[in-house]
């Protein structure tokens, strides 16, 4: 079974961009979306996230992607970093995401954040440089 995700951002953006890949790829019961209010209680969303990661958490461990290092969902992710199998990466963007969504099944939630570290910046282009 492969791993679990989780994408947790500021407002209705990690929702919006898994509703996207599950347009791309189909539904996937792998994947959960958390979008945090602007006026949310910290202690209720690290509650509620620790029931998704509880939920989605299996042999191969949970991934949750956040929108900014250092964000209130990043700052809320990283009270469960310590969970066996839990893995966080901050930056995520809608080609990373259909990435680890195509990743090998026996890929864990922690060999996914290093390949996916090292594929960003293939997830991002410049016009200029391709169009000239």
């Amino acid at each position: 079974m492969a791993f679990g995700i989780i994408v947790v951002t500021h407002g209705k953006t990690g929702i919006s961009m898994v509703e996207a890949v599950q347009n791309i790829l189909g539904q996937n019961s792998r994947l959960a979306a958390m979008g945090l209010d602007w006026d949310i209680d910290f202690e209720d969303a690290k509650r509620e996230l620790g029931e998704i990661v509880t939920e989605k958490n299996n042999q191969e461990g949970v991934l949750i992607f956040t929108d900014m290092f250092g964000g209130t969902p990043n700052n809320i992710a990283l009270g469960f970093y310590k969970k066996p199998g839990v893995e966080i990466v901050s930056g995520v963007n809608l080609p990373l995401l259909i990435k680890a969504l195509t990743l090998p099944e026996d890929t864990t939630a922690e060999q996914a954040g290093q390949l996916l570290k090292k594929e960003i910046h293939k997830t991002i282009y410049i016009a200029g440089d391709l169009l000239g």
